[in-house]
C-alpha cells in the first residue's frame, strides 16, 4: 500500500516521468547553478545586465561579509554601477535579498531539489541506506555549486520572518510529503523500525540537516569524504534499522 502511494506521489509531481538508472545521473541535476537557473528559466527577464551585476555582487558579499555587515556602496562598487543605479532598481538592501532569495525559494528550489529525491525513490534497486546516500551526495554537488547563495540563505533569512515562512511553506508543499511517502514506502519493505512515520522523518531531518549546515558554516572549506558518508549513515541505521 505505502509502495503504491509512494508511486502514485512521484507519478503527480515529478515533470519527467522517466527514470533514472545511477546516481552520476541524480547528481547531475544538482550539478546546477541556481543563480544561473533564475535567469535561464526566465524568473527574471525583465531584469537588466546592470541589475544581474548587482544581484551577483550581493550575493558574493553576503555570503563573505553577512547581510547586515555588508553596505549598498560595497554591492555597488562590487557590481561597478553607482549607488544611484543600485537604489533605482532596489530601494532598500532587504528589497535586494529578497530580489536574490524568493526566486530560488518559490521556483527553483522545488523544482531540482525535489526531482532529484523522487528519481531517486524511482530505482526500484535503490534500499533505504542507498537512498540517503544518493540524497547527502547530490546535496553535497548542490550545495557546493550554490556555496555562497546557500549561506547567505542560512546565515540570514532564517532570521526574517517573510522569508522564513516562505521556506518553510515550500518544504511542507514539497519536501515533507516526498519524505513521509518514502519512509512508509521502507518500513513496508521491512528495512526500517515500526516507528511512527512522523518520528523517523524528523530522525531523519535532524540528522541531514545537522550535517549539511556543519559542512556549509562550521567546516565549509573541508571535502566530505565517502567515509564520512557512509560513517553518518550508518550511525542513523542504528537507530533506524529493524
Amino acid at each position: 500500500m505505502a509502495q503504491m502511494r509512494l508511486i502514485l506521489f512521484l507519478k503527480a509531481n515529478l515533470s519527467d516521468q522517466s527514470v533514472l538508472h545511477n546516481f552520476g545521473g541524480i547528481i547531475a541535476i544538482m550539478d546546477i547553478s541556481i543563480f544561473d537557473a533564475i535567469f535561464e528559466e526566465g524568473i527574471l527577464n525583465s531584469k537588466s545586465d546592470k541589475q544581474r551585476k548587482i544581484l551577483e555582487a550581493s550575493i558574493k558579499l553576503f555570503a563573505e561579509k553577512g547581510y547586515a555587515n555588508t553596505s549598498t556602496a560595497e554591492i555597488a562598487k562590487c557590481a561597478n554601477v553607482s549607488v544611484g543605479t543600485l537604489f533605482n532598481y532596489y530601494k532598500t538592501k532587504e528589497k535586494l535579498l529578497f530580489a536574490i532569495v524568493l526566486p530560488a525559494i518559490t521556483s527553483i528550489f522545488p523544482k531540482i531539489v525535489l526531482e532529484s529525491d523522487q528519481k531517486l525513490v524511482l530505482q526500484l534497486s535503490t534500499s533505504f541506506e542507498e537512498f540517503v546516500k544518493g540524497i547527502i551526495k547530490s546535496k553535497l554537488v548542490f550545495l557546493d555549486k550554490n556555496r555562497e547563495l546557500i549561506q547567505v540563505i542560512i546565515k540570514e533569512v532564517l532570521y526574517k520572518g517573510e522569508l522564513k515562512s516562505e521556506i518553510l511553506n515550500h518544504f511542507t508543499t514539497y519536501g515533507l510529503p516526498f519524505l513521509n511517502h518514502s519512509v512508509a514506502h521502507f518500513k513496508d519493505n521491512g528495512e526500517l523500525k515500526d516507528l511512527p512515520t512522523e518520528q523517523i522523518v524528523r530522525f531523519i531531518i535532524t540528522n541531514l540537516s545537522g550535517f549539511f549546515i556543519s559542512h556549509m558554516l562550521i567546516q565549509p572549506n573541508t571535502l566530505v569524504s565517502e567515509n564520512e558518508i557512509d560513517e553518518l549513515i550508518s550511525t542513523m541505521m542504528d537507530g533506524l534499522k529493524r
